[in-house]
């Protein structure tokens, strides 16, 4: 378990390590910002979803067929 997390992390924090060895620590700042800055829409609409869609499953629960249309997609 101690190795694969360890390869996980690895395997993560690659692309930061080479940008920062290769092209110094102004390049590695630029990445960071950007993905950053990149990954902020999914952050905050996979917040906003999270906290609708046990609301949504809850009030379909009487209604299978509804519910069943809901996970269909």
């Amino acid at each position: 378990m101690l190795l694969s997390r360890a390869a996980a992390y690895a395997y993560a924090s690659a692309d930061q390590t080479i940008i920062g060895r290769v092209l110094g620590k102004a390049p590695l700042g630029v990445f960071l910002f950007v993905t950053t800055l990149a990954n902020l829409p999914i952050q905050e609409i996979t917040s906003v979803v999270s906290r609708v869609v046990p609301g949504v499953f809850s009030a379909l629960q009487q209604r299978r067929s509804e519910l069943r249309n809901a996970f269909s997609f």
